[in-house]
This record gives C-alpha cells, structure tokens and sequence, in this order.
C-alpha cells in the first residue's frame, strides 16, 4: 500500500471512531439527565418527610398542638396562630395534599395526631410519581409508602 491510501484509510478509522463515540455520549448524557432529575425528585420528597418529622418534634418540645398545613409552594407550622416555621418546597414537587377533614394535619403535645385514624400526606412530583406518608395517631410515627 502507498503513504497516501494508508493516510485515507486511517482517516476514515478516526472519523468513525468519532461518530460511535458522539453516539455513546449523547446516549449516556440523556441517562444522566434523567439520573440527576430522579436524585432530585428523591431529594425535595426526603425534605418533605423530615419537616413532618421536626413538625412533630417541634409539638413534643412546645408541649402544645402544632399544625402543618399546605399553602401555594410552601408546607407552614403554626401553633395557634403563631406562625413557627415555613419550608418552601422542591422544584420538583407539583402538589403536596394532607389527606384529612380540614387539609391540614394537627400534632398534638405527645407528638401524636389529633385524628381518630391515620391521616396521609400525598406528595405528587413533576414526573408524576405518587409518594404516600401516613401518620398514625397511636404509635406516633410516619411511615412512607407509595
């Protein structure tokens, strides 16, 4: 073979090699959006279930009812009408609803819920996925659920 076809041949070696390497990228660069955004998703749900848990804590420290409602963005606690705390939710989230008679959910001085059964906290993402947190009134814990 002569100098000039092998430099054609090898040229043609690397634009290939090129082409099956953008293809390999652009794959893994969509895997990775799609990694990041379920990472976030989980991180915004986890801050949801550590605010109705320091909501309950806050409720056994006061000795007094606190309670957690949903307003426009943001999860706020009140004791009575004393505005404690305010926890701007997740990009990702698209609708927290607290599944009780009055929308909002109440924990009382033992860090308990004033309802007669469990109430559930339903969190919607931007990716449409469902994430269930049932209080029980009587054991005094949040379980997650889907």
């Amino acid at each position: 073979m002569t100098a000039r076809r092998m430099a054609g041949m090898t040229l043609l070696v690397l634009v290939l090699t090129m082409g099956v390497l953008a293809v390999i990228t652009g794959l893994g660069l969509t895997n990775l959006r799609g990694t990041l955004a379920a990472s976030r998703e989980s991180r915004d749900v986890r801050e949801i279930e550590e605010h109705l848990l320091e909501t309950r804590s806050v409720a056994r420290n006061l000795g007094t009812d606190v309670t957690l409602s949903v307003s426009g963005n943001a999860l706020l606690v009140r004791a009575g009408e004393a505005a404690l705390r305010s926890y701007v939710l997740g990009d990702t989230i698209a609708q927290v609803s607290i599944d009780t008679a009055t929308g909002t959910l109440t924990f009382n001085a033992r860090g308990g819920i004033n309802a007669g059964s469990p109430a559930d906290v339903v969190v919607v993402t931007d990716r449409r996925q469902v994430h269930r947190f049932r209080i029980y009134p009587a054991i005094v814990t949040v379980r997650r659920g889907r």
